[in-house]
């Protein structure tokens, strides 16, 4: 009785032949500019229904290759905040916004973390300064990336 639609008509199957050449030419148009293009041309269709159709007529992209590099020690650190609901013992039924700081070092992959109950200046100021003793030479070993602007 009821089931999957036959596949019929498409509204963009005939424009296959002038999509499948600027496909060809430039693999990673979007399809609102391909919309645009054929618009004017009277496709008469909705941008969801030309991304529906591309799906099925673009070639798949091969995975990208990841490329891994590896810093010397000392030059490369990443940091973060995540940001955490949590309802503490002290205060039952009340949820609390908090935020982990995390770092790791892109040498060692060595990761340090701390919550903080705001993501203001003083906070991040402070995971910065304190991870760890034999971190702490690290993390101001470039600190102007972090800089703006620089005052005159």
């Amino acid at each position: 009785m009821y089931g999957p639609r036959e596949p019929g008509d498409r509204l963009a199957d005939r424009f296959r032949s002038y999509l499948a050449v600027r496909l060809e030419g430039f693999p990673g148009l979007s399809a609102r500019r391909l919309h645009r293009e054929i618009k004017g041309m009277g496709y008469a269709g909705a941008c969801s229904t030309l991304t529906e159709y591309l799906r099925l007529v673009r070639a798949v992209a091969p995975g990208q290759f990841e490329r891994r590099f590896e810093t010397p020690a000392g030059k490369q650190a990443q940091v973060d905040f995540a940001e955490f609901q949590v309802e503490f013992t002290s205060e039952a039924a009340v949820l609390r916004k908090v935020w982990l700081f995390s770092m790791v070092l892109g040498h060692s992959r060595w990761l340090w973390g701390r919550f903080c109950p705001n993501q203001a200046l003083e906070a991040v100021m402070r995971c910065h300064t304190c991870p760890s003793p034999a971190v702490a030479p690290i993390c101001f070993s470039s600190w102007s990336t972090h800089v703006v602007k620089k005052a005159p």
